[in-house]
């Protein structure tokens, strides 16, 4: 039985969708493990050193606002970098529209065949979905790409804190 190709592209994209998911959960499971023991840690330090009056204290928060500026800061340019393949996205499909509109113009003029109108068409809506698919990857992409600096950050401090 021979697949069409949107079938084989839809299994493709439900697998590639399926794995992305599990890969964001275990990083989101283990980022959030790794602040839950951070805060605790720091919680437990801070609160000690303040009622000792130990310089500790200001070290550790100095630490933590430089960490949170230099973790945000990482995550923003992440996902200004990914975000420019928008662009290249509405381009491509840009310019594929034209090209398809040129074909109806010359399928409504006569030169082409009354089946040409209809195949055009439908490949004009394939372009606009398979756009659509893009940026909905695209934007998974960017989300990712902006929690990696705080998940990295997030994972060391648990390692750190726990020696």
């Amino acid at each position: 039985m021979k697949r069409s190709r949107s079938k084989v592209r839809a299994a493709r994209h439900i697998a590639e969708t399926g794995t992305a998911l599990a890969k964001r959960f275990r990083t989101d499971a283990e980022m959030a493990a790794a602040a839950t023991r951070v805060v605790a840690h720091r919680t437990v330090m801070l609160t000690e050193a303040l009622a000792k009056q130990d310089l500790r204290a200001g070290s550790e928060m100095a630490r933590m606002g430089a960490e949170k500026v230099s973790a945000a800061t990482q995550a923003g340019t992440a996902a200004l970098v990914e975000s420019f393949g928008a662009g290249r996205l509405w381009l491509d499909l840009y310019f594929r529209q034209a090209a398809r509109t040129m074909a109806l113009a010359s399928a409504f003029t006569g030169r082409r065949a009354p089946g040409e109108v209809t195949r055009t068409a439908e490949a004009m809506w394939t372009d606009l979905l398979d756009t659509g698919a893009a940026m909905a990857r695209l934007a998974t992409e960017v989300a990712d790409a902006a929690i990696e600096p705080i998940h990295r950050t997030a994972v060391a401090n648990a390692k750190r804190l726990a020696r």
